[in-house]
C-alpha cells in the first residue's frame, strides 16, 4: 500500500509537469524489491531533469543565441525542435524567428567570433569609445565583418621592420696627373684613388608579404552556436 501511495503522488507531480512515468513504474507492485524502486527512481530522475531543462531553454525569448558543448542530436534531444544550429540554414517563414526578423535565414556563426553592435536601445544611445565598432554604423544584427588588422595600441609592442641596409654608402673615385712635370709625348699620366664621405643614408617603406600564421584571433575554445526559432 505504502509503495502504490508513494507512486501515487509521484504521478500527480510528473503528470503536472507532463512527465512519462510509465516507463519504469507500469510493472512495480507492493512485492516489488528495493533495488528495483532504485532503478525506478533513478529513472525518473533523470525524466524530470530532462524536462526542466527543456522548460528552462523554453522559457527564453526567440532569437536567443546560447554557446554549448553538445552535438545538434544530444542537444535537440533536450531542448526539442524550438533550437536549431546557427549554421545559415533555412527555417520556415511560419516560424517566430521568420516573423519578428523578417528573415527565414538563420546566422552562421559556424568558425565565428559574436561581438556586440554598437547600440542595443536607441534610447541609450550608440558605444563613442575606444571600445566602439569602427563600422558600427553599417552594421546590423547576424551581419559579417570581415578580418582586420590595427597597428598596435601598445607603443611598446609595435611593428618594426628595416630595410637590409639603411642606405649610409661611399664612392670610390680616381684623380688623374702627370708625373714629374713632363710634357708633351714624355708625359705619364697616373691616377690617385679616394673614397667620398659616408652619406646618403635613408629609409625605406617596408611591405611584410609572407610570414605569419593563416589569421589573427585571441585564445579561444570551440563551441556550438545554436538559436532559438520557436
Amino acid at each position: 500500500m505504502k509503495t502504490k501511495l508513494l507512486f501515487a503522488i509521484l504521478f500527480v507531480l510528473l503528470a503536472w509537469g507532463n512527465i512519462n512515468a510509465e516507463t519504469c513504474t507500469e510493472s512495480l507492485t507492493d512485492q516489488a524489491k528495493p533495488a528495483e524502486l532504485i532503478k525506478c527512481l533513478q529513472q525518473l530522475e533523470k525524466n524530470i531533469e530532462t524536462k526542466f531543462q527543456n522548460l528552462k531553454l523554453k522559457a527564453l525569448p526567440t532569437g536567443t543565441i546560447i554557446a554549448s558543448m553538445l552535438e545538434f542530436e544530444k542537444f535537440q534531444k533536450i531542448a526539442g525542435n524550438a533550437w536549431k544550429p546557427a549554421d545559415g540554414r533555412k527555417v520556415s517563414a511560419k516560424s517566430k524567428y521568420a516573423t519578428l526578423t523578417g528573415n527565414t535565414t538563420l546566422p552562421d556563426l559556424r568558425g565565428m567570433f559574436l561581438r556586440g553592435l554598437n547600440q542595443f536601445d536607441p534610447v541609450k544611445g550608440p558605444r563613442r569609445d575606444k571600445y566602439k565598432d569602427p563600422d558600427g554604423s553599417r552594421r546590423k544584427a547576424g551581419k559579417p565583418q570581415e578580418d582586420a588588422t590595427s597597428l598596435p595600441k601598445n607603443k611598446k609592442n609595435s611593428f618594426k621592420g628595416n630595410a637590409v641596409s639603411a642606405g649610409d654608402h661611399s664612392h670610390i673615385y680616381f684623380k688623374a696627373r702627370r708625373e714629374g712635370g713632363r710634357t708633351g709625348s714624355d708625359a705619364r699620366a697616373s691616377s690617385e684613388a679616394g673614397n667620398t664621405g659616408s652619406s646618403g643614408n635613408h629609409t625605406h617603406t617596408v611591405l611584410i608579404t609572407a610570414g605569419g600564421d593563416s589569421e589573427t584571433r585571441p585564445v579561444n575554445i570551440a563551441v556550438v552556436y545554436y538559436i532559438k526559432i520557436d
